[in-house]
């Protein structure tokens, strides 16, 4: 609902901007993202919704939780232009955001992606959880084997592009950010409690 309110502003005050949230397949247990997809459709707000589905709701698999049948149909059944596609191929993920992001900020009203993925981590946190046998491990190496990284790097080799030496240099960049990010929040001094209620809006 948040992100509806961004994209009601941004239609209201026609700054032409795309508002995109992101969120889960749980989401659909919850009645305020279909009050989200009524209300964006009846304004015809520039927005688009990326569902990333990614089988689970903390343990429990799509098909314990929610009938058999495709979450991007019900975007399409409260009238938002709705499309699925393979999470975890990053040039068909692209085609698929320019395309809905495009047909927002034309007019064309509410945006719906759903995006097959696989979760590799914990329902929280940064480790693996294989311990609580929610998944066999079949099913784990399976998902890992999909990973949009390494089949991305087939793709760029197909190009003759050195995909060692692209990879080695992009890790290098990201860690240098990631290390010049935590310096930075070191380095700085601690927010003053009179500071507490600034950047929120009424």
């Amino acid at each position: 609902p948040v992100a509806v309110g961004s994209a009601w502003a941004s239609a209201l005050q026609k700054r032409g901007e795309v508002t995109v949230v992101f969120f889960g397949d749980g989401c659909f247990e919850e009645g305020v993202i279909h009050e989200s997809l009524n209300f964006s459709a009846l304004h015809r707000l520039p927005i688009v919704f990326i569902c990333e589905n990614n089988d689970f709701s903390v343990y429990t698999p799509l098909k314990l939780r929610q009938p058999q049948r495709a979450i991007h149909t019900l975007a399409a059944a409260h009238g938002l232009g709705a499309r699925a596609g393979d999470g975890n191929d990053v040039e068909a993920v692209r085609a698929l955001a320019q395309a809905a992001t495009a047909a927002a900020r034309a007019g064309e009203g509410p945006q719906f992606l759903e995006l097959r993925t696989f979760r590799w981590r914990e329902h929280c946190g940064p480790n693996f959880d294989h311990e609580l046998n929610y998944r066999s491990p079949d099913e784990f190496e399976i998902g890992l084997a999909d990973c949009p990284i390494e089949r991305y790097k087939e793709v760029i080799s197909k190009h003759g592009l050195d995909t060692a030496a692209l990879v080695s240099k992009l890790e290098a960049e990201l860690h240098q950010e990631i290390d010049a990010a935590f310096a930075f929040s070191d380095q700085s001094a601690n927010p003053l409690p009179s500071a507490a209620a600034e950047k929120l809006y009424a």
